[in-house]
């Protein structure tokens, strides 16, 4: 799998830790929004799309954030998160090895020096 086309657009405030948000094409074919690139304490790196992770109150059957231990709707008491759901968010799309997800964050750091310096995209 190639990437074919990477856009870049730059995060405007200053002192925030997300850089910029790509859009990634691959092999002409496939798009995925909405990577992050942000900068860590060891330098930049690619954060994948993710969405929250919600559950269904049992009382009003709203769809809440797994953290809430309330229903913001009703004011039911929903318990506590079960340990395998502990985190808040998951990745839509990801690389699933090593290999491919050094090659993405390296196109997309290289579009994003690209955008920094204000040269034009090679064709790719």
């Amino acid at each position: 799998m190639e990437v074919t086309d990477v856009k870049i657009k730059l995060v405007s405030k200053k002192r925030e830790k997300v850089k910029a948000v790509a859009t990634v094409t691959f092999d002409n074919c496939f798009v995925v929004r909405n990577i992050k690139l942000i900068e860590g304490n060891n330098g930049l790196f690619v954060a994948m799309p993710a969405e929250e992770v919600k559950k269904t109150c049992p009382q009003c059957s709203s769809r809440i954030p797994i953290s809430c231990r309330f229903c913001p709707r009703c004011g039911a008491h929903l318990g506590d998160t079960p340990t395998q759901f502990r985190s808040t968010t998951r990745d839509l799309a990801h690389p699933i090895n090593q290999e491919m997800r050094k090659y993405l964050t390296e196109k997309v750091i290289a579009a994003y020096q690209e955008k920094l310096n204000g040269t034009p995209s090679s064709p790719k």
